[in-house]
């Protein structure tokens, strides 16, 4: 059975305490196949330049696309690490929200493709990405490549290990 506000509940509840407290993100929604998360604008998340961190719109689209990751994969026991993120930021935003939803593209047996779109509230942002898992039997090393252009991949290995070596 799909318990929506327990997912919902539970995904905000384990973000307490890290970056995307930090940040303000907050699940909003999660359906069969999408997970949404919000995050208002503030001075806060500005660069110097006042419009929008690029940094925090990534940290937005690696937050819904890894957090929907591990919501909707099928195997126990999995650590999922994030291996490349690449964004396009098409305009600047200095205030109010942005909202980040991650549909699944591709849900294999040893591999996920999600893709991540992001709108501000007059559906205008357009930073996109496209995340990738990839589910292998041993602990790989992460690799973690950032880069800002405007449809973007987003690559996760997850590794499949026993509860007793988490």
């Amino acid at each position: 059975m799909f318990d929506k506000n327990y997912i919902l509940n539970e995904a905000n509840k384990r973000c307490e305490g890290t970056l995307v407290s930090t940040l303000g993100i907050i699940f909003t929604d999660v359906g069969e196949h999408f997970l949404e998360a919000k995050m208002e604008v503030t001075p806060a998340h500005h660069q110097p330049a006042g419009v929008l961190h690029g940094g925090a719109t990534a940290a937005l689209a690696e937050t819904v696309g890894s957090s929907a990751a591990a919501i909707f994969s099928k195997k126990e026991n999995q650590i999922l690490r994030g291996v490349e993120l690449s964004i396009n930021h098409v305009r600047g935003i200095s205030e109010g929200f942005i909202y980040a939803k991650a549909i699944p593209i591709h849900m294999g047996r040893t591999m996920q493709l999600w893709k991540i779109s992001i709108i501000d509230e007059n559906k205008r942002y357009s930073p996109s990405g496209l995340y990738k898992n990839d589910l292998t039997q041993t602990h790989m090393q992460i690799i973690k490549n950032l880069s800002i252009f405007t449809s973007g991949v987003y690559n996760l290995l997850i590794a499949r290990e026993e509860t007793s070596k988490l």
